[in-house]
């Protein structure tokens, strides 16, 4: 993934929970291109997990890709979790 720049799109859902936590874009975008870890989402198999540290956390990018290289942003947060879970 690290080799191409896909394209993101941004639910409204999205939007608003990015603005909400003070997360860019550009912040999902280094996720999305670089993850320390993906999940597959445990209800819905369409949807995936970027996950990298972030700022005392680790910011979780979930979304699904549609037609090769648009990413579908659906949510995106810092983890706090994941430390107890994975050390990455």
């Amino acid at each position: 993934m690290a080799d191409r720049i896909p394209k993101i799109r941004v639910t409204q859902h999205a939007s608003r929970k990015l603005k909400q936590r003070g997360l860019q874009v550009q912040d999902l975008l280094e996720v999305i291109t670089d993850p320390a870890m993906t999940k597959d989402d445990v209800i819905d198999p369409d949807l995936i997990h970027y996950i990298s540290p972030y700022q005392g956390g680790h910011l979780r990018v979930i979304g699904k890709w549609e037609d090769g290289n648009i990413f579908v942003v659906v949510t995106a947060f810092v983890d706090r979790r994941i430390r107890r879970e994975v050390k990455i």
